[in-house]
């Protein structure tokens, strides 16, 4: 998947000139590119990738950076697979993404997690920001759970078995909750609007005097590196 860089935090040294030729302490590369704050059709989803050690300098030197296209986005995909330290203040800085995108409806989801990386941030209490290889689904309430936010993740496109998986979850949900509204949003690599219509569940809804409410966005794939929104 093709990277490009967008900022690289050197290890300390005592002097200056030395520091420039150590190896890079960290770096955030961009899978795509960075929104511009115009307005799309399709709802912006940024990706990024981070490397190395997330210390706590490293961290402090790539926070605001972070935050900044965080606040220029609705979506924020970060990619793990290279890190290879996580300390406390990474954690601290993925609770502070996670809260600047949820002010404006968004989500922060953690990709490319190794096992050793994972169970921090399970620990740290953060495993709703992981990605995993089948498709996750989070519920939440609105309207004291009269309706129900959706959200279904996906690291690859949807196969035929995963939304079956899906949509049998979904139906469960519709017969044990009843709810009035269901908001479905669908997170996966591809084109946004490439979204099924998902006619059994809205036909369960439609039985109970329910609807439902679609909306997609895009993670990038393999395949298509460069699918994060403008």
């Amino acid at each position: 998947m093709e990277r490009h860089p967008l900022y690289r935090v050197v290890r300390p040294a005592p002097g200056a000139d030395e520091a420039r030729v150590h190896a890079p302490l960290a770096e955030v590369f961009s899978l795509g590119p960075i929104p511009t704050g115009k307005r799309s059709s399709r709802r912006p989803l940024t990706a990024l990738a981070l490397s190395g050690e997330l210390c706590v300098y490293s961290v402090s030197e790539i926070r605001d950076l972070l935050l900044d296209v965080a606040h220029g986005t609705i979506d924020l995909l970060i990619d793990l697979a290279d890190v290879t330290l996580l300390s406390a203040g990474a954690l601290g800085l993925f609770v502070a993404l996670s809260q600047e995108l949820e002010e404006h409806d968004g989500r922060l989801v953690l990709q490319g997690v190794t096992p050793d990386l994972e169970r921090i941030l399970v620990i740290g209490g953060l495993q709703r920001l992981l990605v995993t290889s089948k498709p996750a689904v989070v519920v939440s309430n609105r309207n004291g759970g009269r309706s129900l936010d959706v959200e279904v993740t996906s690291t690859t496109p949807l196969s035929t078995s995963g939304y079956e998986a899906v949509t049998r979850q979904l139906l469960r949900l519709v017969t044990v909750r009843q709810p009035d509204e269901l908001h479905l949003r669908v997170i996966q690599p591809g084109p946004a609007g490439e979204v099924d219509d998902w006619p059994e569940v809205m036909s369960a809804l439609a039985e109970l005097g329910g609807t439902l409410v679609l909306s997609s966005a895009v993670s990038p794939g393999p395949s298509d590196p460069d699918n994060a929104l403008a």
